[in-house]
């Protein structure tokens, strides 16, 4: 289904093998995956946002002094692009008394994109609407990564863009 980790994965995560050095094993939405679309956000999500966006800025700015165009993909996850936030959520009691902000993320790296001239590729959207047209899931249902579809829709999206962007990125005709 894309949003639940292997067995082993599970397992390992419970023993606290699969932590980053620091986070607990604790299943809050404080320290969980989707913690980074709640609205109001707690330690440590602000210095993670802060983070998240000075390094694309300044992969931004790295890529301009050395004379090439930058760009930012946007990928949603497998419960962003099917509507599966609810069972993404299960697992957390406390998710239903959160306020959540699903686009936030998107929205912050959007808001940086236009403000240090970067374009912005979102792929969310094109998956979404494939996945409302077709009812397919373009992504493996282990981990969520893309499968050979949504790689292939992907390259789609991606390449439309840069040809009617082909001027800004320099690209040939």
């Amino acid at each position: 289904n894309g949003l639940n980790s292997t067995l082993i994965e599970s397992w390992l995560g419970r023993v606290g093998l699969l932590q980053a050095p620091g986070m607990g094993t604790d299943r809050s939405m404080q320290w969980g995956e989707w913690g980074v679309y709640m609205a109001n956000h707690p330690d440590p999500w602000p210095n993670a946002y802060r983070t998240t966006l000075q390094i694309i800025k300044s992969s931004q700015e790295l890529s301009v002094k050395c004379g090439a165009q930058f760009a930012v993909m946007l990928i949603g996850s497998v419960a962003m692009v099917e509507d599966r936030w609810e069972e993404a959520l299960k697992d957390y009691p406390e998710a239903k008394s959160l306020r959540w902000d699903f686009d936030g993320p998107f929205t912050m790296i959007t808001e940086l994109g236009q403000h240090a001239g970067f374009g912005i590729i979102n792929l969310a959207e094109p998956f979404r609407e494939d996945f409302r047209a077709t009812d397919k899931s373009r992504s493996w249902p282990h981990d969520g990564h893309w499968n050979p579809f949504g790689n292939k829709l992907a390259a789609q999206v991606v390449t439309r863009h840069l040809v009617a962007h082909r001027a800004e990125y320099r690209l040939p005709n």
